[in-house]
């Protein structure tokens, strides 16, 4: 594994990866939009543990090159089970138990994937490894709501599911805040990492999905921002390597002068 520096920026490989995510997005909000119900957008905003998932992989990206190495590996194992997410995610709320044992099959070896390359990562850092222990038992205490809700189904999976994505965005921003005590979890986001604009535009966009049906200028909107800071996002992820400082001349001095 190669550690990242403070410069770091997005690779390639990781625009790749995130379109699986992309794509098991896009069959949430297809679903919300299918039945717009405030109910479905509660069952569209609990299947956003993919979200936490995706922010997770940065997080790990930050740490160490993702593009290469047993990182590359290993997020190109999780392709498979993020796809397989996306393929069930319109078929979890109903009577059948297959599609959501597949869903959160998948997702557990998303999480455990992740949390076995951090760890590796991590390899020489006390400080950082313990407090990654304190992360993964917090965070797996959200497996387990999941898991019981998935076997159960119907209404109290929605709440099952509620209470781990509560549980897990408590260990998540836990995290964080040891972060900004002085603790160190994760290495947070650069700004030349993932542009902001980028991240907000989609995000409102989602949120505004179900409301298609009643708000529908409202949700072009949406939708148009999110298209249009596309191209400015691209620039600064891969621009910045385009432009290169002319060298500067040198002269070389003579022994004695």
């Amino acid at each position: 594994m190669e550690p990242t520096t403070e410069t770091h920026r997005t690779t390639r490989y990781e625009i790749f990866f995130d379109l699986v995510f992309v794509f098991a997005l896009t069959r949430i909000t297809a679903y919300m939009v299918g039945h717009a119900s405030p109910l479905t957008l509660l069952k569209g905003l609990v299947v956003l543990l993919l979200w936490i998932s995706w922010l997770i992989y940065a997080w790990l990206g930050n740490q160490a090159r993702a593009d290469i190495g047993l990182i590359r590996a290993g997020t190109t194992a999780a392709m498979g089970p993020i796809f397989l997410i996306a393929v069930v995610i319109p078929n979890v709320w109903g009577p059948g138990l297959g599609s959501r044992l597949i869903l959160v099959l998948s997702y557990l070896v998303v999480r455990i994937v992740h949390l076995a390359l951090y760890r590796r990562a991590a390899e020489g850092d006390r400080r950082l490894h313990r407090t990654l222990r304190l992360y993964t038992t917090t965070t797996a205490l959200s497996w387990i709501p999941f898991v019981v809700g998935a076997v159960l189904g119907g209404d109290v999976q929605l709440w099952l599911w509620t209470a781990a994505v509560a549980v897990d965005f408590a260990a998540l921003f836990g995290g964080v805040a040891r972060y900004l005590a002085g603790d160190v979890l994760f290495r947070g986001l650069s700004v030349g990492s993932v542009p902001p604009a980028q991240l907000l535009a989609p995000v409102v966009a989602l949120a505004l999905l179900p409301a298609g049906r009643f708000l529908p200028g409202l949700v072009a909107l949406a939708l148009l921002a999110a298209f249009l800071v596309v191209p400015v996002g691209y620039e600064r992820v891969f621009g910045a390597g385009r432009a290169s400082s002319p060298p500067v001349a040198t002269t070389k001095r003579e022994p004695g002068r």
